[in-house]
């Protein structure tokens, strides 16, 4: 029996394969280059002294999240970047793209059911957030990890300390007894021998298929109108840009609070990913809380929400009471739950109230 072997000396009259390096697979034009990336951004809103399950009650979901909406202003407003997109996620993202999905409710991974208001949740847990014992010493732009006591078991697992005004996550890559190492140098408040109770938690891991929390978790079904995804919405070109993150554009349909994503930009490369909008006119957008550095140059860039797909769900006064150190978009139920992505954040306690998660995925 002949086989077959793709590593197989070649003929003497065909030329050997070309093996790109690193440098010819990356130096190419950004018109044309392969950029697609997984992108999000949450954007949580909080109502202290309101309740929106009474609105729900009394005139129903779609119509009373709509009056809710439109009655109160938040009194605060919490933007947090990024996320991971966990394996079974990604299946699923696939078999819908590829025609295998349905309308069923909460069937499995090989035919998911469609991402949809009454099917799809947000999860928020506390992460089994573990509570450390003895002291700690951490400078700022150090990576080394100092504890007073002998410690065991912290590698895949985040530290963060109440004795850091920034409260930041940061992850444990290697270490043993009282020596450790962070991934990235610390960014926050000098922690001294004895600062304020630390805690570690779980990352995030691609095989995951839940979140981590035991007994304090909790999921929200969709708001009436999420998902969604503005197909229709404009590739709005970029004419200008500065480095406070105001953008011109020759018309644009952003609205305030929408999130959009900024691609392509040139000079100011700062300014692409992920944005919350707050248009000053149909030509002008300020992207909040960007910075950047450079001079932009004419051209190039695209300011859109089209690649961006938005989910919500809305926690009442009774709901998710506890101590916020993860979430997570799912689909389905029970054996059928599919998990899309996990965050690990420090979102403080909820301890009544209403509160409002927005999360806006972006591809490009």
């Amino acid at each position: 029996m002949s086989t077959f072997s793709i590593l197989a000396t070649p003929r003497a009259d065909r030329p050997s394969p070309r093996i790109l390096t690193g440098r010819e697979q990356f130096d190419r034009n950004p018109a044309n280059a392969e950029r697609p990336k997984w992108q999000v951004l949450s954007v949580i809103r909080h109502w202290a002294n309101e309740d929106i399950d009474w609105w729900r009650k009394k005139f129903g979901k779609a119509m009373g999240e709509a009056a809710f909406f439109n009655r109160f202003q938040p009194d605060s407003i919490e933007l947090v970047p990024g996320n991971m997109l966990l394996a079974n996620g990604a299946s699923a993202l696939w078999q819908c793209l590829f025609g295998n999905g349905t309308t069923t409710a909460n069937t499995g991974l090989a035919t998911p059911t469609f991402f949809n208001s009454a099917q799809t949740q947000l999860y928020v847990g506390d992460a089994s957030v573990a509570t450390g014992t003895g002291t700690v010493t951490l400078a700022n732009n150090s990576t080394s990890l100092t504890f007073g006591t002998s410690q065991s078991g912290l590698i895949g697992k985040y530290f963060v300390s109440t004795g850091d005004s920034t409260n930041s996550l940061n992850l444990i890559v290697s270490g043993s007894g009282l020596n450790w190492t962070l991934a990235t140098a610390y960014q926050g408040t000098a922690l001294s021998a004895s600062p304020a109770t630390w805690y570690t938690l779980q990352s995030e891991n691609h095989s995951q298929t839940a979140l981590s929390a035991g007994a304090n978790i909790a999921h929200q079904a969709m708001d009436s109108t999420f998902p969604s995804n503005p197909s229709t919405a404009q590739l709005n070109a970029i004419t200008g840009a500065t480095t406070g993150g105001v953008l011109s554009m020759s018309s644009g349909d952003i609205s305030t609070n929408d999130i959009v994503q900024v691609f392509e930009l040139q000079g100011i490369t700062g300014l692409n990913g992920m944005w919350v909008a707050n248009p000053a006119s149909a030509g002008s957008v300020t992207l909040l809380g960007a910075t950047g550095s450079g001079t932009y140059v004419s051209g190039f860039g695209f300011c859109t929400k089209r690649t961006v797909a938005k989910f919500q769900a809305t926690f009442g006064t009774t709901t998710a009471n506890f101590a916020w150190w993860e979430w997570g978009v799912s689909n389905g139920t029970g054996g059928n739950l599919i998990m899309l992505n996990r965050k690990c954040f420090n979102g403080g306690t909820k301890s009544g109230g209403t509160t409002s998660f927005q999360v806006g995925i972006g591809l490009g």
